[in-house]
């Protein structure tokens, strides 16, 4: 098992297509968590029929790694860091 955690950070970023693309990509090198900040698309935990455009934009360029990649929403991008930082240097 890895000592280190390795988290994403997706801030506004507004295309679906290019978040959905960064979840397979993190999932594919081995990213533990994905954080989700400002207006950036988040994936949709709907079926695939009430889901929104942009949120099946998001899970076709996925191909599913959205399911897999652990994912949190936050608002808020300063107190994020902050508390990655004490996280990390503890």
């Amino acid at each position: 098992m890895r000592e280190r955690k390795f988290y994403l950070i997706l801030h506004r970023i507004r295309s679906a297509y290019n978040v959905g693309s960064m979840f397979r990509s993190a999932d594919g090198i081995g990213i533990d968590k994905i954080f989700i900040t400002g207006f950036t698309q988040s994936p949709s935990e709907k079926d695939y029929v009430l889901q929104s455009k942009a949120e099946k934009m998001l899970s076709k360029t996925a191909l599913g790694a959205d399911k897999y990649v652990a994912w949190e929403k936050v608002q808020n991008l300063g107190k994020l860091i902050e508390k990655l930082k004490k996280k990390i240097f503890r």
